[in-house]
């Protein structure tokens, strides 16, 4: 994966699977590796692009985005 030190990693996916560190992750951790997921899922489906692009602009039009 190329990272040094996997204790300073809260999550992370490989080969479409999730793994989380529990002693240092928040929930919010969890949540974020899901989303990847989700958004990948809508994005690489050409009935749902128009929706995974909607999602996207909402994202960005929010203070964090």
């Amino acid at each position: 994966m190329g990272i040094e030190d996997m204790n300073l990693v809260k999550a992370f996916i490989k080969d479409g699977q999730i793994y989380i560190n529990s002693a240092i992750a928040k929930p919010t951790d969890a949540f974020h590796e899901y989303a990847h997921l989700f958004l990948g899922a809508l994005k690489a489906n050409p009935e749902y692009r128009d929706s995974y692009l909607e999602f996207i602009d909402k994202i960005l039009a929010t203070p964090d985005g």
